[in-house]
């Protein structure tokens, strides 16, 4: 469910990248512009409103008033929009790559050329103009100081210098969308950022709806390595620090390139590491090859299965699983053996296995978290003295005891009605579908019913429900105010042997509540081992990775037909590139 949002009264052109020292009416431009390259307002809109601006005194908008012939060639107004709002670009044309597709008309397979944005050209630009200072990397020792120590092993173990290597970070994940003028779609984002601001921005690297990639057979792999192929090659010049004197696959530039065959060979003011991978289980399993969700061995840090003796629900210290971790590089010999071919990004010498994360948003908010938030509500529907003849009518009741926490707490992420279906989906365990932040919202509400319940019940299944929420509020307690990863480790053993025994117990009376899931074994590795080597999971601010996904699908949005894959693909990458150059993105 949506989220409740609400529009700062005021100037509505404040936090939209203007500056105060700047005309209203070139604020305003600027504003329209941003719309249009967002794919919020069409174009021939944009032009009705500058012109209907002009004839008010706004002299600023004179130039947007006149696109397509004053209004006139209606046609035209996209094409002449989209030339005014690349104006004065300075952001660093596109890497085109050849890669195979999918062709959505045809279905057939076929080699296109797509663009890529390099991370070391948008580094240098960000460098250039004062987007940040290499000075900054030194705040990551105060804001984050166990990646810090990590950052400082890897500077030593590559002979890096400190104050010029920047560690980044990257993200992959898709999203829906495309819901009107083509089929439902997925489209799939690569983004990197700076790993020393907590905040910073996240930049593409490249997107492609998810229907168009490789479906030879190879569950879309060719694809995905023609474009890490060129990531590599691209972090390996930031590694070393010097510009590359040949293309990625070892040809001359091309004639499209020859900016930067005059920089070829050059030394670069500064150097660059990936450091973290982040994304959620599925991006995993397409881009590393990872096992999935359901496989008989699951995990990729250490040898827990989905049975057995070693079986990832096996809780508590002695659990067999944690005897049995991945050596360094034993991972990646296994899938080998197994005929699988691991991701090129592992051929980076500064990456490996252990730098793919696990965070709150993925492993908690929508995994964990909502699987206790289900069966506490689905509980309290009928032991937590709502007063109803039906179950729908105590869905209402606890609908309306919601809403007055919601007003007394002032939560700002509200769900904007609560349905049984909410809940628990027919022949499926209960879990909340509620998006990551509402859901890490309602802990506290899902403990004060777990209190009702032992109030009213006082037996030993409601004491492991409060224990398992207990739990649950205390590990985000700890993550948002006084991290220490000994705490975190402690209530998240204690809230899986909770887990556990709840799931024992509904097996043995044939109840269809507390089950099990793969995602409670990412949660103990993230708290009980990745923690002290990453530091507080909750500081990787993955919600900002999936607001940037969620703006490049605005961006990448069709209006019209296909068209060539080439000619979209460019037209998508110049309005990201405009948005950055207007740092509105």
């Amino acid at each position: 469910m949506p989220s409740r949002s609400r529009s700062p009264r005021g100037n509505p052109l404040v936090g939209h990248g203007v500056g105060n020292d700047i005309p209203m009416d070139a604020q305003l431009g600027q504003f329209l512009k941003k719309q249009f390259l967002l794919n919020k307002l069409p174009a021939n809109t944009i032009q009705e409103i500058a012109l209907l601006a002009q004839q008010g005194g706004a002299h600023h908008m004179r130039g947007l008033s006149k696109l397509g012939n004053n209004g006139n060639a209606c046609k035209n107004i996209s094409r002449d929009l989209m030339r005014a709002s690349m104006h004065n670009v300075s952001v660093p044309k596109p890497y085109m790559v050849t890669i195979p597709i999918t062709l959505p008309k045809t279905k057939v397979v076929a080699l296109v050329e797509h663009p890529v944005l390099l991370p070391s050209e948008v580094l240098a630009w960000m460098l250039l103009n004062g987007k940040f200072s290499l000075k900054e990397i030194v705040n990551m020792q105060e804001a984050q100081p166990v990646m810090y120590t990590r950052f400082q092993d890897k500077c030593n173990k590559f002979h890096l210098p400190e104050t010029k290597t920047i560690p980044i970070g990257l993200h992959g994940d898709g999203v829906p969308f495309q819901k009107s003028t083509h089929k439902q779609s997925t489209i799939e984002v690569l983004s990197w950022n700076l790993l020393f601001e907590t905040k910073s921005k996240r930049v593409l690297f490249s997107c492609l709806p998810k229907d168009m990639y490789c479906k030879c057979g190879c569950s879309g792999r060719h694809t995905l390595d023609a474009l890490l192929e060129v990531l590599v090659w691209d972090l390996n010049m930031l590694l070393g620090g010097i510009i590359a004197t040949v293309r990625h696959y070892g040809h001359a530039w091309l004639p499209t390139d020859a900016e930067r065959q005059q920089h070829a060979g050059k030394p670069l003011e500064f150097h660059a590491i990936l450091m973290v991978a982040r994304g959620d289980w599925p991006w995993y399993w397409q881009i590393f090859n990872f096992p999935a969700h359901n496989a008989q061995m699951m995990c990729w840090r250490c040898k827990a299965t989905s049975n057995g003796d070693c079986a990832y629900f096996n809780s508590g210290e002695n659990a067999p699983w944690r005897e049995q971790r991945y050596k360094v590089g034993e991972f990646l010999n296994d899938l080998i053996k197994q005929g699988v071919q691991p991701c090129k990004l592992f051929s980076l010498p500064t990456f490996t296995v252990d730098d793919v994360a696990m965070g709150t948003l993925h492993v908690m908010d929508l995994g964990v978290t909502a699987y206790c938030l289900g069966n506490v509500l689905y509980e309290a529907l009928d032991y937590s003295g709502l007063m109803h003849n039906t179950r729908e009518g105590r869905c209402c009741l606890l609908w309306d005891k919601l809403r007055i926490y919601y007003h007394v707490n002032k939560i700002p992420n509200q769900l904007q009605g609560l349905t049984i279906n909410m809940i628990k989906a027919k022949n499926k365990p209960p879990k909340l579908r509620g998006k990551g932040k509402i859901n890490r919202y309602l802990v506290r509400f899902a403990l004060e019913l777990a209190w009702d319940m032992h109030n009213l019940h006082n037996c030993w299944h409601t004491q492991m429900v409060l224990k398992v929420m207990n739990n649950l509020s205390q590990l985000y307690s700890i993550m948002r105010m006084n991290w220490c990863p000994d705490l975190a480790s402690k209530h998240s053993m204690d809230l899986m042997d909770a887990l556990v025994d709840l799931a024992k117990e509904s097996e043995q009376m044939g109840w269809c509540t507390w089950s099990v899931k793969p995602k409670y074994h990412l949660m103990e590795e993230m708290y009980q081992y990745q923690s002290y080597e990453m530091g507080n999971p909750d500081t990787y601010n993955e919600y900002l990775d999936e607001d940037f996904v969620g703006q490049v699908a605005k961006v990448a949005l069709r209006r019209g037909g296909w068209g060539t894959h080439k000619a979209h693909a460019l037209g998508v990458m110049s309005r990201y590139r405009a948005l950055l150059n207007m740092w509105e993105i």
